[in-house]
């Protein structure tokens, strides 16, 4: 009796230390929510970055910035949130999810109108306010944009539209989209003429050219901004990750899929 009790308590403790190993060698999630313009990018940098470190797996949820910072108001959930504009980065801080301290600028980024590939196909051009009176040469049919309520990339456009004095004309005409890169599908489908983009979401995507792009002032600048969420408890694995990012391998994988590097934020010295 006491030898088969013996038997039993060695097997316990063999699956018990089998169980313990395995869990040792669990890979630690990291959830990343991030605007839909960062989907291809994302994809690489997961490969680059578990490869660097394989104990992490690396989860994402892509869209509306917008969108993703009231979802994360009501569940911070994510690790690190990537947002297309300051403005919704600065939301979350304002609901105290992180501090302002916290808000890291990570891409810059530029605004085109995209069209389909066609025989009048025509290198990019500059728009400036001097084109206000022509619109129906440059816009003759429907425009899809993001919404600008939530999409970074549709508050940019239309704010194109209102400098350029554009909006009356134009608002029967807009088709407002879920998040950038439905404007883009709206745009192959045919069901749109043309859409506003960012320059990277063209990248590879055979089809379609960048027929516009606009002269300074006409938008804000275009800045991506990254949070650590502090109410995630993961707030060290979203700064490794974008330590990653900014070094020598993440700067490739971001200049392969069209996105420049913000210039890293100068730390005071001395103090």
């Amino acid at each position: 009796m006491i030898s088969t009790i013996r038997r039993i308590t060695i097997v316990f403790l063999l699956l018990s230390s089998l169980d313990l190993s395995s869990q040792s060698k669990a890979r630690q999630e990291v959830l990343i929510f991030a605007g839909a313009a960062l989907k291809d990018y994302a994809q690489a940098l997961t490969l680059a970055y578990e490869k660097d470190q394989p104990r992490i797996k690396l989860l994402w949820n892509f869209g509306p910035s917008g969108t993703l910072a009231k979802q994360l108001e009501q569940a911070p959930v994510a690790a690190l949130f990537l947002s297309a504009h300051p403005q919704w980065t600065n939301y979350l801080v304002s609901k105290g999810l992180s501090q302002a301290s916290d808000v890291r600028p990570i891409f810059i980024n530029r605004l085109v109108i995209a069209e389909r590939v066609g025989a009048s196909s025509a290198p990019m051009k500059t728009l400036s306010r001097s084109v206000a009176n022509q619109l129906e040469g440059i816009f003759p049919g429907k425009i899809a944009l993001g919404d600008p309520a939530f999409v970074p990339a549709g508050l940019y456009a239309y704010q194109v539209i209102e400098n350029l004095g554009w909006k009356g004309k134009l608002e029967q005409r807009l088709i407002l989209c879920a998040d950038v890169r439905s404007a883009m599908q709206t745009l192959i489908s045919g069901e749109a003429d043309s859409a506003f983009v960012y320059q990277s979401d063209l990248l590879g995507r055979a089809g379609l050219y960048a027929a516009y792009d606009f002269e300074d002032g006409l938008h804000e600048p275009i800045l991506f901004t990254a949070l650590p969420i502090r109410a995630s408890g993961k707030t060290e694995e979203a700064k490794a990750l974008l330590e990653f990012a900014f070094g020598e391998k993440g700067r490739s994988i971001a200049k392969d899929y069209g996105l420049e590097m913000a210039p890293e934020p100068q730390t005071k010295k001395g103090l």
